[in-house]
């Protein structure tokens, strides 16, 4: 079955599912429709995973024309799955590019534009997690918390949702075990981390496999900050490659989860 890749920068999100089913439901979300979408015609039961390496730059990965070993996870499922070139995010940093996302409409529509504690999503804004959650879908985050946490109202419409692993690593388990155990119903996953944000935390087989120094991360920092010049900046450059690899790493995880699990066709 075909399937959809879609890349937002600074926002990378993929859509895992049959392609049909995931553009009828955002569709129905994002323009406001009515009606039920006829889902059951198309696949009946499947799932929807939207998966956001957050700070992730498209020339960074390779179904993009990046020459370094940073996503051969990515890339692989790039291979059979429905790319878009030419995506715009919605604003330049999280918390309005998610919300956006999430409700189908522009940050000055949703309203959450400031960096304020205080600005969260409306309560009366609907979200896909609730119009997913009212058709019957098991619905769960495994997120990096911060800009995609609880208190802006990310929340919203999840049965289950978990801020406390900052990177898609430490959340890769939780996820698992998740869709085990909703293995048999319908569900809709968000897996998120801040794994190639700075930082750009990384370990030693990721820094061997994109060649980046072996330093320990106070350089990493010293780093990106010197990076005034061109030599600086290629060494930032491929700490942050490093960074994205194991990025990579975790969504290869995923993906072998739900191979394991028998859910690949869903």
């Amino acid at each position: 079955m075909r399937r959809l890749v879609t890349a937002l920068a600074p926002v990378f999100a993929r859509v895992f599912a049959p392609v049909l089913a995931p553009l009828l439901v955002v569709c129905t979300v994002a323009v406001g429709c009515h009606r039920e979408p006829p889902l059951a015609q198309v696949c009946d039961g499947c799932n929807l995973v939207v998966v956001s390496v957050d700070t992730l730059r498209a020339d960074r990965v390779g179904a993009y024309g990046h020459d370094q070993a940073t996503t051969p996870n990515i890339d692989r499922f790039a291979e059979g799955a429905v790319v878009f070139e030419d995506a715009i995010a919605q604003s330049s940093w999280t918390r309005p590019s998610h919300l956006s996302m999430f409700t189908g409409l522009y940050p000055s529509e949703h309203g959450v534009v400031a960096l304020a504690d205080k600005h969260a999503l409306h309560d009366d804004i609907p979200t896909l997690a609730g119009e997913l959650a009212a058709r019957g879908y098991a619905t769960a985050g495994f997120t990096g918390g911060g800009n995609v946490s609880e208190r802006f109202g990310f929340d919203r419409g999840f049965e289950t949702y978990s801020s406390v692993g900052r990177t898609m690593t430490r959340n890769l388990d939780g996820a698992r075990r998740w869709m085990a155990e909703n293995r048999t119903r319908k569900f809709f996953l968000f897996f998120h981390g801040y794994d190639a944000h700075h930082p750009y935390a990384s370990d030693e087989e990721d820094r061997a496999a994109v060649g980046a120094p072996e330093v320990s991360p106070r350089r990493v920092l010293t780093a990106c900050r010197r990076a005034t010049n061109e030599r600086g900046a290629a060494k930032a450059l491929a700490f942050y490659d490093a960074a994205v690899r194991r990025a990579d790493r975790a969504v290869g995880g995923l993906l072998d989860g739900i191979d394991a699990l028998g859910l690949s066709d869903k």
